[in-house]
C-alpha cells in the first residue's frame, strides 16, 4: 500500500491491470495511485501516480471488456496530454467516485 499524506484519505482501491501489468490502484481525496511490483527474486514496488486536478476527463469505454479511460493534462506526466486505461471491476463506479472526489463531495 502507497504512503499516504497527512490528510489524505482512501476512497476506494483494488488490484486491477494497467499497461500489462497487474497491481493495485488507490483512490484517495487527493490523487489516484497505481503500485506494482517486479522481480522474481528481489521485489521491487514501483508507484505511479496522478493528482485529482490532473485529471481532466474519466470515461468508461469497450464494448465487452470495459475499461476505466482518464486524460491526464500536459505537463503533469509529459508534455502532451496522456491518456490511461485501467482494467478494473466496476468502471462505473470508479467513475462515479473520482468525478465526486474531483468536485470536492463526501463520498
Amino acid at each position: 500500500m502507497p504512503i499516504h499524506e497527512p490528510g489524505e484519505e482512501i476512497i476506494m482501491g483494488e488490484h486491477v491491470k494497467f499497461g500489462g501489468k497487474s497491481g493495485y490502484l488507490s483512490l484517495t481525496n487527493r490523487r489516484l495511485i497505481f503500485e506494482h511490483k517486479t522481480g522474481l527474486v528481489t521485489k521491487r514496488t514501483h508507484t505511479f501516480e496522478i493528482p485529482l486536478e490532473a485529471i481532466t476527463n474519466a470515461t468508461v469505454e469497450g464494448a465487452i471488456f470495459k475499461k476505466l479511460v482518464l486524460v491526464v493534462k500536459a505537463g503533469y506526466i509529459s508534455q502532451i496530454t496522456s491518456r490511461f486505461e485501467f482494467s478494473v471491476r466496476d468502471p462505473y463506479s470508479w467513475q462515479n467516485k473520482l468525478v465526486r472526489t474531483r468536485k470536492g463531495e463526501t463520498i
